[in-house]
């Protein structure tokens, strides 16, 4: 700790970047930052320290904004589909409709969904916070079915009870099928919420769904459709709310 300098540090950015991501690179520098900032604070190192901590960031990677086009949903579960695994098509569709990630797809057990509220609980998210989601009517349709196929299972077991590998395998063979390029699985996330906003929800329902604290990071998942901004529009105009004419007399 003593040994460290600015100029090391710096030099450190610079050869992981060739190495990983910038968005790596900025976790690493944080928790640089957090150690030294913890022993300056209360190891009683030296204060000259500190100036590690302004050591600039690499620039962060841009947000994807990749979303499904017209009919590729559809294809895609065809392709799904033709794997004769249902578990498959069922997690990503349940993926649309709740914006939920892998991981706490794969988690969900019986004894964490809510039919009566209409909802699901995930005890563990990313962020070390867990949530309730909200389900869709479709969301509780597809659990409705896994669950008339899974009748035997008990409260304790997985919603989905598929290994990560074999649903990364699947997706990969579908994609690769459908020739549908740099679309990977957590884009799903993306489209679901893209869809959310689409539908009319606020920013803090949309964070409710998604478990987002930081609303920056929130829009960095979502792309809004323009044709389906036009849609709405033209939708509330004919429903009376329309643009007032500001050359007219009345303001």
């Amino acid at each position: 700790m003593r040994d460290l300098t600015p100029l090391r540090v710096a030099m450190f950015r610079n050869d992981r970047l060739k190495q990983v991501s910038p968005a790596t690179v900025i976790k690493e520098l944080t928790i640089l930052r957090h150690v030294v900032s913890l022993g300056v604070q209360e190891w009683g190192l030296d204060r000259s320290l500190a100036m590690v901590c302004k050591v600039r960031n690499p620039a962060p990677p841009r947000g994807r904004n990749r979303r499904l086009e017209e009919g590729q949903l559809s294809d895609l579960l065809c392709q799904l589909r033709a794997l004769k695994n249902p578990i498959i098509i069922d997690v990503v569709e349940f993926a649309i409709e709740t914006a939920m990630r892998r991981g706490e797809l794969l988690a969900l057990c019986w004894h964490d969904v809510n039919a009566a509220n209409r909802s699901v609980s995930i005890k563990l998210s990313k962020n070390g916070e867990g949530r309730v989601v909200p389900l869709t009517p479709k969301a509780l349709v597809i659990l409705e079915r896994v669950r008339s196929r899974e009748a035997a299972r008990d409260e304790r077991s997985a919603v989905f009870p598929l290994a990560p590998a074999a649903l990364r395998m699947a997706w990969v063979r579908a994609i690769g099928r459908l020739q549908i390029s740099d679309f990977k699985f957590h884009d799903l996330r993306h489209e679901a919420i893209s869809r959310f906003f689409e539908l009319g929800l606020t920013i803090p329902e949309v964070a409710l769904i998604s478990g987002h604290r930081d609303v920056r990071m929130l829009f960095r998942y979502t792309h809004l459709k323009p044709s389906n901004v036009t849609k709405k529009l033209w939708q509330l105009d004919q429903s009376g709310f329309g643009v007032r004419d500001l050359s007219s007399k009345d303001g």
